[in-house]
């Protein structure tokens, strides 16, 4: 089982624990969605111009999509990243930031981006082009209203959010547990 295997099977188990011990929990977890195809893939590619991560191409063809992934945040699907109103809410919020810093922020390609996850208005998931990791991938960044945040791989920025929600979870059990 690859990084990325292992993180994303934590995540769902983490979410499906906080849902049962916590049914209040603010923030809703929405399920993924079914693979993409490489149809789905080749289409998005031409669509940007450039072939995508390897990282964000296998967490596609896991799963094209993931609605209410963590904090009202939208894992966007192959779709949504060629036209959707997510997708129109990104390119706005990197077009404001566009005019306020210029293309480049704290060494994030906001003109390059490769966005890949959205909350409308406040969070960017994002691939960032000028900081290439190996031949076939990106850091990644959770861009929050100008405050940046990157991890050197998909798996770790994903094991990143799976962190938060363990501390969530050991705060509502009154446990100190690490898994699941």
């Amino acid at each position: 089982m690859s990084q990325l295997d292992d993180v994303l099977k934590r995540l769902q188990e983490v979410m499906k624990h906080i849902t049962t011990v916590d049914p209040n929990y603010l923030y809703p977890f929405g399920d993924p969605g079914p693979p993409a195809s490489t149809l789905d893939i080749h289409r998005l590619e031409a669509h940007i111009g450039r072939k995508l991560p390897v990282s964000l191409r296998k967490l596609l063809m896991r799963h094209n999509g993931w609605p209410e992934f963590y904090h009202h945040v939208h894992l966007l699907s192959t779709h949504e990243m060629i036209d959707s109103q997510l997708m129109a809410d990104a390119r706005e919020t990197l077009q404001y930031c566009m005019d306020e810093v210029g293309p480049t922020y704290q060494g994030v390609s906001l003109k390059a981006a490769i966005v890949f996850g959205v909350r409308r208005g406040e969070d960017l998931f994002l691939f960032n082009p000028l900081k290439p990791r190996g031949r076939d991938d990106m850091e990644v960044v959770w861009w929050h209203n100008g405050v940046v945040d990157r991890q050197n791989s998909l798996a770790d920025f994903l094991g990143g959010i799976h962190e938060l929600l363990l501390s969530h979870l050991r705060r509502t059990s009154g446990q100190g547990e690490d898994r699941p």
